[in-house]
């Protein structure tokens, strides 16, 4: 047996290539993985990982809990727990008993990449994976939905019960990092996703500095060379209570809006494409 394990990332992206059927089952064809009990293991947990989310995407939508789903869409707030599946380790040949030993055969290998938790939502097809960079020290979170406005450019809330609440803004691809530096008891941690209350162009906006905007909220809107000025006016329902500033390659989130004003110090050499208000 060879020393030299497969990247998990790659094992990943084979077993998700697997399931959308760009590959057979590389399982049974590729001579590493035939060999290799522990880069086997890793790569049935992740087929059989897509598998049953594949499942769960294609399972027909019960009407009630549609129309509760759509009742409740104003408030932004998307619910996660904890989500597992256990790989089929014995109908393929790899005994449970040989999955411990070749657990242990790298007990001592510095492995960059660990898959850390998962967490899914009951209602809305959306899922967060959550993988250790040991080299970097940091945490990836990957948010994966069907649906565009659940993934890009939404806040993750983040929740132990033993540490400060977290706010992380994803990117366009449903990608966000925390570093160590934020310790997250992930088995005792409760996730939520926010969509934004109101999306609008920053050209938009700009063309109407001065003005009173009406839209969702209601304030007045002022720019200067490094400064968004956002003045609630006392007549908006609700405020937001974070905005996120969208550059072409990267997002500002500002401070928990506490009053009625925020003024916003922005990069004022990046192109900004959109203002996003969340309530």
């Amino acid at each position: 047996m060879t020393n030299i394990h497969i990247n998990e990332i790659e094992l990943e992206k084979l077993a998700l290539d697997t399931v959308e059927g760009n590959l057979p089952d590389i399982s049974k064809t590729d001579e590493h993985l035939r060999t290799c009990l522990v880069c086997k293991q890793k790569y049935l947990f992740y087929r059989d990982f897509y598998i049953n989310f594949k499942d769960e995407l294609n399972k027909p939508e019960d009407d009630r809990i549609t129309q509760l789903v759509n009742r409740m869409s104003f408030s932004n707030i998307i619910y996660l727990k904890p989500y597992t599946v256990q790989p089929d380790l014995e109908s393929v040949g790899v005994g449970r008993n040989s999955y411990v030993l070749a657990a242990q055969t790298v007990a001592e290998e510095v492995l960059r990449y660990k898959t850390t938790a998962t967490f899914a939502s009951e209602h809305v097809h959306a899922l967060v994976k959550i993988n250790e960079d040991t080299e970097r020290k940091l945490y990836s979170l990957f948010v994966l939905s069907e649906n565009e406005e659940h993934r890009s450019h939404i806040l993750i809330g983040i929740a132990d019960g033993d540490s400060e609440k977290l706010l992380i803004p994803t990117n366009r691809d449903g990608y966000a990092e925390l570093p160590y530096s934020n310790p997250i008891n992930w088995r005792n941690a409760t996730l939520i996703l926010m969509t934004p209350s109101e999306v609008i162009a920053y050209d938009d906006l700009k063309n109407r500095s001065g003005e009173m905007i009406k839209g969702l909220f209601k304030y007045n809107f002022k720019t200067e060379k490094h400064q968004l000025t956002f003045n609630f006016l006392p007549e908006s329902k609700i405020l937001p209570h974070h905005i996120l500033v969208i550059y072409e390659d990267e997002t500002q989130l500002s401070k928990q809006i506490e009053g009625t004003t925020i003024i916003f110090t922005v990069d004022s050499d990046k192109k900004i494409k959109e203002i996003r208000f969340f309530s």
